[in-house]
């Protein structure tokens, strides 16, 4: 078995990186969960559902990955330099990955973003919206690009549209609040709500914020 007991808790290490998830969501004390496949979608789902808070679900965090990324591209406010979530992106990227241009536009500007975040937050046991531990941020980058085909028919026609994006990264937001700039911890889950939130405050104030996270 490759998890050892916690008081509270059960970790598991994946890929080289700790996971910490709540005893009463796991269902798999027994299980050899490396090197099967389906045995890793499932601690996948299971180690996101621990993340998220209770009203949020992995399909939030990826529409605010998303909209997050959009916002934070150069025709926008500029926090990174990429332009591959705009229409002229991905306009060339289809010439290159006709059937995957919009998930391979979301992985382009997810290092740019990647980047960004790790200069400002570390590495280490912190984690962001752009950086999930290991074998997770894996499959969770595949749930995106299984769901490519929604998320391009929800974003495409407004990726140039500053204001549309802000309206749909705002109901994502379970309650707003005042931040300050640099990087800023959140709860130990992902909340997509509470990263909503700081971006927002973030875009709307023109400042830059990193929320993060630690397992």
């Amino acid at each position: 078995m490759y998890g050892d007991i916690w008081v509270n808790s059960i970790k598991y290490n994946l890929g080289g990186e700790t996971i910490r998830i709540e005893k009463n969501v796991v269902q798999l004390l027994n299980r050899e969960i490396l090197g099967d496949t389906q045995d890793m979608k499932l601690i996948t789902t299971v180690v996101l559902g621990t993340l998220c808070m209770d009203y949020d679900s992995p399909e939030d965090y990826a529409h605010v990955r998303v909209i997050v990324l959009a916002l934070g591209e150069a025709r926008h406010f500029n926090w990174w330099r990429s332009e591959f979530l705009s229409t002229t992106g991905i306009s060339y990227l289809s010439r290159l990955y006709p059937r995957g241009k919009f998930s391979s536009a979301i992985h382009a500007a997810s290092r740019a973003a990647l980047d960004l975040h790790d200069i400002n937050i570390g590495r280490g046991n912190v984690y962001h919206l752009f950086r999930l531990p290991g074998i997770v941020e894996h499959t969770f980058n595949n749930m995106i690009s299984t769901q490519a085909a929604e998320l391009e028919k929800n974003y495409l026609p407004i990726l140039n549209d500053r204001q549309s994006l802000m309206e749909k990264l705002s109901t994502f937001i379970q309650k707003k609040g005042i931040y300050k700039a640099g990087p800023v911890q959140v709860e130990r889950q992902l909340a997509a709500g509470k990263m909503a939130s700081a971006y927002s405050w973030a875009f709307e104030n023109n400042q830059q914020i990193f929320p993060y996270f630690l397992l």
